[in-house]
Order: structure tokens, then C-alpha cells, then sequence
């Protein structure tokens, strides 16, 4: 479901404003005023958006005047390169960057959003914005193979899938045999199915669908990694949904549709004031002298694309030749496992489902590293992404 009735409270800003308050460096107004700045002439439409619009531009997009007018030239979707203006995206910028982010919550740009939705018919009230926080929670930590991998914790259900997937193959005599990598999902997604997503407490489940899982002794989403020279590193995964369509007019601001997935909301209704669980997996790890960064979009994907190169990272594969190596996937629904060319299975246990290359359905991870080397990143070539090196 898209539109005004599928829009949840958006939570990225409230994100941003926390981490900040935490681990902040530079005034809040100078980072998200450089943003608005960097806005100003646009922004060239990626080629993995392209594809997706190819699919939903019209349907999902092309009802509101705003979204309209940003991704269409008259009836012609814009192309991939093509500059991207949004109306009123700058100005909302500036003004969060100048009130700081609780103004999209309990200030001037609340009200704007909240007026706006509720005559298009949204059940999102000025109380949801108000009562909304950001909040810390500890990470689900896995030692693994002389690695520490800190991933995010329940009640999102993506961090503990990535969990039981990797610490299922790093106890394996060979962590690098895909037919190891394949049958750990099909045990993750198994239990995320049949335990984590029916599960109305899905905080106690995510931790108890833990037990009995190995350790082995010693140890329409974007996806950013961040390393420092001072070896910090960080991983942020936001997302949107498949999107609402919806611009609340002059704001420029897209709204998420989490109210109308499937994948978000489960068999079981999310109560009012619940968080929806979530496949995103930002992840953190240590060891061997190196600190990795990681994330990816691409729903059920996440987990298994995260998986696999984080694996090969941590057996002493480089960031890039990681990435980019082929991957598998196991879809529970189908009896099949979907596989990049590249990726042997044991025909006995699984039924391939072969793709011509590698391909944006199995996510697109993003890295990032600081060791005693230095800082290197990684963006996935199966979706549009990219590296910068900045000086702060």
C-alpha cells in the first residue's frame, strides 16, 4: 500500500539529531547545512533508482504534484543522470539545520507535515511526531573467529538474522564454501519466519531465537559506512520503504510507506507505539589490527549479502574483492536459492536459481575500513553508490 494512509512516523531525523548529541564533532548546523548547500543545483538520479522507477514512477509517484514534478518531464520519466529537483527540500534543510531536528517532531515543521497529511486522509496526528524518540539500544555483539561483530539488536529482526547466519558459518571447518553459506540462511530465514516475525514481543524473540545458536570461542534503502583516521568507524542503514509517493507540500521531504509492507509489518499487526521490525542490519566489526564499517539495502537480501562479505572480510579477503564476490540467496517461499554466476551448490541440497551476472537483487553493500594502513571504502557495483575522501 502507497500513499497518504501508509505513512509511519519518519524516524531517520530523530536518528541523526541522537547520534550527533553522542559522537557529534562539528555544530549540527554546519553538517546538515552543508547537505542543503550541496542540494542547491540538484542531484543526478542514480541508475539503480532509474530501474526502480522504471517500475513504480507511475504508480507510486507520479499522483502527487510535487513527486511529479521532480522525477517527470511532462509524461517522460527522468533518466538516469538527470538532474533531480525537489521543491522545497533546501528550504526544509536550512531549517532543520538552524532549529535543529526536533523541529520535524514538536516544532514549525511538524505542523507543516501534519496539516498537509491529514487533508490527504493520513491517521499520522501531531502527537505521533511529538511522542516519537530516537532510541539507544545495546548492540547484539558476536564474537566470532577472533573478530567482535556488533550488529543492530532486537526488536529490528535483520541484526539478529545476520547473527545466526554468521555465527553458523564461522564455526564451520569451511567458512568459505557457499554450500555452508546456504544452509545458515535457510536455518536464519527459518527461524526468522516461523519465531521472529509472528512474534508480537519481537525484543525478547529477536535475543531467545539466539539460544542454542554456536559461538565460536575468541570471538527503497540507502546504506552508508564511515571510517576515521582515528580508527572510528560507523554504519548507518535508513529506509523509506518502497515510498509513499507523498510530498507534503513545500517540504520537499518524502514519506515513507512502512505502514503499507508487508515485509515490515509482518502476519501480525504492529500495535500503535510499537517499533516495525526491520531487515536492516548496520554492522560493525574488529579484529586482526582492522575495524570494518558495513550496511546494505535490498530487503530480505541484506542479511545474506552482509553475511557473505563480511565473512570473506574476515578470513582475510580485501573490501573490494569481498563485495563484489558472487552471492547466494535462499528463498524459503520458492525451494530455490538464487545465485550470482560464480557460486557452486550441492545439487543434492539445493535448487539453484541461477541470475546471467551479478545483479542489484542481492542488495548493494557499502564499506568502509580504518586500520593501522589507513582509511579505504568499498561501494557495491551492483547499485549505484560511490567513495569520497574528505578532511574535516
Amino acid at each position: 500500500d502507497v500513499g497518504a494512509g501508509s505513512i509511519a512516523v519518519p524516524g531517520a531525523i530523530a536518528a541523526f539529531g541522537a547520534a550527533h548529541e553522542r559522537w557529534g564533532r562539528l555544530p549540527w548546523s554546519e553538517v546538515v547545512g552543508a547537505v542543503a548547500d550541496r542540494l542547491v543545483m540538484g542531484f543526478p538520479l542514480p541508475v539503480s533508482c532509474r530501474f526502480y522507477l522504471g517500475y513504480s514512477g507511475k504508480p507510486i509517484f507520479s499522483a502527487d504534484s510535487a513527486s511529479r514534478r521532480a522525477l517527470f518531464d511532462g509524461d517522460r520519466l527522468r533518466d538516469a543522470g538527470e538532474t533531480i529537483q525537489v521543491d522545497g527540500l533546501v528550504d526544509t534543510l536550512r531549517l532543520i539545520a538552524h532549529q535543529g531536528s526536533e523541529t520535524l517532531y514538536r516544532g514549525e515543521l511538524a505542523h507543516t507535515v501534519i496539516a498537509d497529511l491529514t487533508a490527504r486522509g493520513s491517521i499520522l496526528t501531531i502527537m505521533d511526531l511529538a511522542d516519537y524518540r530516537a532510541l539507544v539500544r545495546p548492540a547484539l555483539a558476536s564474537s566470532l573467529g577472533g573478530w567482535t561483530v556488533a550488529t543492530n539488536p532486537p526488536p529490528a529482526i535483520g541484526g539478529v538474522t545476520l547473527a545466526v547466519i554468521l555465527r553458523r558459518v564461522m564455526a564451520s571447518p569451511d567458512p568459505l564454501d557457499p554450500n555452508v553459506w546456504a544452509e545458515a540462511q535457510r536455518l536464519a530465514f527459518k527461524i526468522r519466519r516461523d519465531h521472529l516475525e509472528p512474534a508480537l514481543d519481537r525484543e525478547s524473540a529477536g535475543w531467545e531465537a539466539l539460544d542454542g545458536v554456536p559461538s565460536p570461542p575468541s570471538g527503497s534503502t540507502v546504506s552508508i559506512a564511515a571510517s576515521g583516521s582515528d580508527g572510528t568507524v560507523c554504519a548507518a542503514t535508513m529506509s523509506g520503504g518502497y515510498g509513499s509517493g507523498v510530498i507534503p507540500t513545500g517540504t520537499g521531504l518524502w514519506m515513507n510507506n512502512t505502514l503499507g509492507e508487508v515485509e515490515l509489518n509482518g502476519p501480525q499487526p504492529t500495535p500503535p507505539g510499537q517499533r516495525l521490525m526491520s531487515n536492516m542490519a548496520p554492522t560493525v566489526a574488529a579484529g586482526q589490527g582492522r575495524r570494518l564499517a558495513i550496511g546494505s539495502p535490498g530487503a530480505d537480501r541484506i542479511t545474506s549479502a552482509l553475511a557473505i562479505s563480511l565473512t570473506l572480510a574476515m578470513n582475510g579477503t580485501d573490501l573490494a574483492t569481498a563485495v563484489e564476490h558472487p552471492r547466494c540467496h535462499v528463498e524459503l517461499e520458492r525451494g530455490t536459492v538464487a545465485v550470482e554466476p560464480g557460486v557452486s551448490l550441492d545439487a543434492d541440497r539445493f535448487l539453484p536459481r541461477p541470475f546471467p551476472g551479478l545483479d542489484m537483487f542481492f542488495g548493494g553493500v557499502t564499506t568502509a575500513e580504518a586500520s593501522a594502513s589507513g582509511v579505504v571504502g568499498h561501494a557495491d557495483t551492483r547499485r549505484s553508490g560511490g567513495v569520497s575522501r574528505v578532511s574535516v
